[in-house]
């Protein structure tokens, strides 16, 4: 990773590269009389609920300098959930009057940061590749907090958010369905399922992955060979999926998409603790302890029902969440192992 400036000056070129965007030392003018997304990332590890640390930070100082952010997301949420992502885009921020994008890479809790303010693009992507940012990297957010608030003294930026909360409006990802069932159907027989690929940074369309903290400082490797690796375990997997199936790059197209391309189901997974997870797919049980699960199910596009399964079968490895999800669809149509 680039040498952190301890006093938050400038950013090293390699990092601007990597990220796509271009530095400007000047905020968006708009940003004291508009709204704004603030969108956070932290470390693989960090305590649960870290992200909301920095996030109530944040907000306590926007509130006194007029900096109105009305929505607070988890960039490595929305990394697992690329259609609420979307989704949140088209029905709630398209139609807030949102200008502006901040953001906050924690790169190591202790005393690494990444901070940029720029144009929201009014799109899933939040902006655009080249895209100006005013970026930070510092050792100490007060150094941050120090430079906003002299470029805020100047008759640049004129402040007309006048009543701002000093307390952060988180926005939790939901899964959108219509109806879930534990049961599968019959109709997995005959209709093909699209079955996300693991997508390299250089091919990714969703371009706020590339300030996701692991990624920028390097533990999490999105590299075109270490994606193919995974790829190829995830057709060795598939292969023993019973039915119909296609890996594809679901960022290619949103659901109406693929199905009009021919597909019946998407395959989908969700993260989190056994609780979170029995909680946002509306499964009953008791919970065991707080570790990180992975659970597979589908989705059929035209009616948007889940299809869960009958046994709780996540797992800590998502390759083994995934094979366990097969094996289960292969015992409830009763297909023979081979």
């Amino acid at each position: 990773m680039a040498a952190i400036n301890a006093k938050g000056q400038g950013i090293n070129e390699e990092l601007l590269s990597r990220l796509r965007v271009q530095q400007t030392f000047d905020l968006p003018k708009d940003i004291l009389s508009t709204r704004s997304i603030a969108l956070i990332s932290v470390p693989k590890g960090s305590p649960k609920g870290e992200w909301k640390k920095w996030a109530t930070e944040m907000q306590k100082f926007f509130a006194t300098v007029g900096v109105d952010v009305v929505a607070y997301l988890s960039i490595d949420e929305l990394d697992k959930n690329v259609t609420s992502q979307q989704e949140l885009t088209r029905d709630i921020f398209s139609k807030r009057g949102i200008k502006n994008l901040i953001i906050l890479s924690v790169l190591d809790i202790e005393n690494k940061f990444l901070f940029g303010v720029g144009s929201y693009n009014r799109k899933w992507t939040f902006f655009d590749e080249k895209s100006s940012f005013w970026l930070k990297e510092t050792d100490d957010l007060d150094n941050v907090w120090a430079d906003l608030e002299t470029l805020f003294k100047t008759d640049t930026y004129r402040r007309r958010n006048l009543l701002v909360l000093d307390t952060p409006e988180f926005f939790e990802l939901s899964i959108s369905f219509t109806s879930r069932t534990e049961r599968f159907t019959k109709l997995m027989e005959s209709q093909k399922i699209a079955i996300p690929a693991h997508v390299a940074l250089d091919d990714d369309p969703n371009r706020i992955v590339r300030l996701k903290a692991d990624i920028i400082n390097g533990t999490e490797d999105r590299s075109g060979p270490a994606t193919e690796l995974k790829n190829s375990q995830l057709k060795s997997i598939i292969g023993q999926y019973p039915f119909e199936a296609e890996i594809v790059n679901l960022n290619e197209k949103n659901e109406d998409g693929w199905l009009r391309s021919g597909y019946g189901f998407i395959l989908y997974n969700a993260s989190g603790n056994e609780s979170e997870l029995r909680q946002k797919l509306k499964y009953t049980g008791k919970s065991k302890g707080g570790t990180l699960l992975t659970k597979f199910y589908l989705k059929q596009l035209r009616t948007g029902n889940l299809y869960l399964g009958r046994e709780w079968d996540a797992a800590t490895d998502q390759n083994q969440a995934l094979l366990n999800f097969i094996n289960r669809v292969r015992a409830e149509f009763k297909v023979e192992n081979q």
